[in-house]
């Protein structure tokens, strides 16, 4: 969930909060939910870009044991006109007991279907000394 708390205007930058709960499932699911809360920040560069970033805290689980995790990331987005969307961020996430922190580069593409429900189609390789893989992933958006 995500709330807008100011919105931008010329230099400065608009600014939001987020929340997420991740919810056990599938076989290997522990009973434990993870959480994390965050701010969010936006900018419009002009001629259809614009500059976003996120900072989080939260906690996970690894087995039995919750640990804190931090998360930011920084990314340039692109809107030609129209429904169609584009960006491309850096994203790391540090967490409490682990000496490497897990880099990310991704990018995507947006869709707006109406006004207030906007798809999304992503994926993203690992960088830096922590190798976590790839992956690929889809989205749904509903502003409230």
């Amino acid at each position: 969930m995500k709330h807008a708390l100011t919105p931008g205007e010329g230099a400065k930058p608009a600014f939001g909060i987020i929340g997420t709960a991740v919810i056990p499932s599938g076989d290997d699911a522990g009973s434990q939910i993870d959480g994390s809360i965050g701010a969010l920040w936006s900018n419009s560069l002009g001629k259809g870009f614009g500059l976003f970033g996120t900072a989080t805290f939260g906690t996970t689980s690894f087995g039995e044991d919750r640990r804190n995790q931090f998360s930011n990331a920084v990314g340039l987005s692109y809107s030609p006109g129209g429904a169609h969307g584009f960006f491309i961020e850096h994203f790391v996430q540090a967490t409490e007991g682990i000496d490497a922190d897990v880099g990310y580069i991704d990018g995507g593409y947006t869709y707006l279907l109406r006004q207030n429900v906007q798809l999304d189609l992503n994926g993203g390789i690992s960088v830096g000394d922590a190798d976590a893989g790839s992956f690929i992933g889809g989205g749904l958006a509903i502003r409230y």
